[in-house]
């Protein structure tokens, strides 16, 4: 690696670093603001607060760090150029990809990073932070998350229900267990059914298979019958603990995709979600691609400028991304177009900027 090359990796590694940090801070902060009256009504020590918010960096780290690549691009190449270092590589017979060659490099590096922060660190790191949330907040919880994302809920005293999948938006639960308890724990009844869905205000067992113990011995079954379900809680308060697919990894996310299907659930919605995570894991060579090419552009012109020219890129970016998955999601576009379409329309543009750049 030539020295010039360690020197364009040098400072754009210092900005990189810098606008991570500042980004990430004011995400906490933020979280601290949300977050804090409930830490103080539950008596929590400053330790706790400072634990909750260390776990959930991981989790902010797909949406800042883009926008801190771009960052670098821009106010590390705009430097350069504005003390007439980017006129000297030209001089020395250095074309306009070359001289992006090594901030490239450091965004491909980024993206490594960020896909195994993503798919490995982010999604244990969250479950962490809300255990610690719930704990310190002094309420026992009403339910308990497998490993294959199934959910334990206790619904009163003598209610336990088991959810093997949780569509709380879509007012359907599938693969539910009721077990009905005595007091001193004992079984009931059982009612196994494939769907429960939300009506008129209560939940309704489909297709359920009900069976009553009476002495610990199984008296009596029924099978195909509507079964309502006496639970105050609605869709909304299920929707609460429901994973979101973005706090999810790939293969996590994947996996619970094939057990909807497995359910006869409509993935569609979900697919958009599966297909955007390595779209945002390339997200950050997209931002140095067009950080580059902007800075090369506008760098002369000062800080000011720049950082303008920084807010308008990833503004743009985000509400176009937002907008092509909310039609993936709705079924209007295919869930794979969906998700790479902001990516190819600005890489595109990027990469023709960049090439124009003289």
């Amino acid at each position: 690696m030539r020295t010039l090359d360690r020197y364009l990796l040098r400072e754009g590694l210092k900005v990189l670093v810098l606008a991570l940090t500042v980004l990430t801070s004011v995400y906490i902060l933020v979280s601290l603001l949300d977050n804090v009256g409930r830490f103080l009504q539950a008596g929590a020590r400053f330790g706790d607060v400072a634990l909750y918010h260390l776990l959930i960096i991981p989790k902010s780290l797909p949406w800042v760090t883009p926008v801190s690549v771009l960052l670098a691009c821009i106010l590390s190449l705009g430097t350069l150029s504005r003390h007439n270092e980017v006129l000297a590589m030209r001089m020395g017979h250095w074309s306009t990809l070359r001289i992006a060659a090594p901030l490239l490099v450091l965004a491909v590096a980024v993206c490594g990073g960020l896909w195994a922060v993503t798919e490995w660190l982010a999604p244990r790191t969250t479950a962490l932070a809300l255990d610690l949330s719930e704990a310190r907040l002094g309420k026992a919880s009403k339910y308990r998350r497998t490993r294959e994302n199934d959910i334990w809920y206790r619904a009163g005293e003598e209610m336990l229900l088991h959810i093997g999948i949780l569509q709380a938006r879509e007012g359907m639960l599938r693969e539910v267990t009721v077990f009905r308890l005595t007091p001193a724990f004992a079984l009931v009844e059982r009612v196994d059914a494939p769907v429960a869905r939300w009506e008129g205000g209560g939940w309704v067992l489909e297709e359920a298979t009900v069976r009553r113990f009476a002495g610990g011995r199984l008296v009596r079954v029924e099978t195909g019958a509507r079964y309502p379900l006496a639970l105050r809680e609605g869709p909304a308060d299920f929707a609460r603990i429901e994973k979101d697919p973005a706090e999810m990894g790939f293969q996590e996310l994947r996996r619970h995709i094939r057990r909807l299907l497995a359910s006869g659930a409509n993935v569609r919605r979900v697919l958009a979600d599966l297909h955007a995570k390595p779209a945002l894991a390339v997200l950050p060579l997209l931002m140095g691609l067009i950080g580059v090419a902007a800075a090369l552009r506008v760098g002369r012109r000062g800080p000011m400028v720049s950082l303008a020219a920084c807010i308008l890129v990833a503004g743009l970016y985000w509400l176009a991304f937002s907008f092509s998955l909310s039609l993936g999601r709705g079924e209007v576009l295919a869930p794979w177009l969906a998700a790479w379409l902001p990516n190819v329309a600005f890489g595109t543009a990027g990469l023709a900027a960049l090439l124009r750049s003289r």
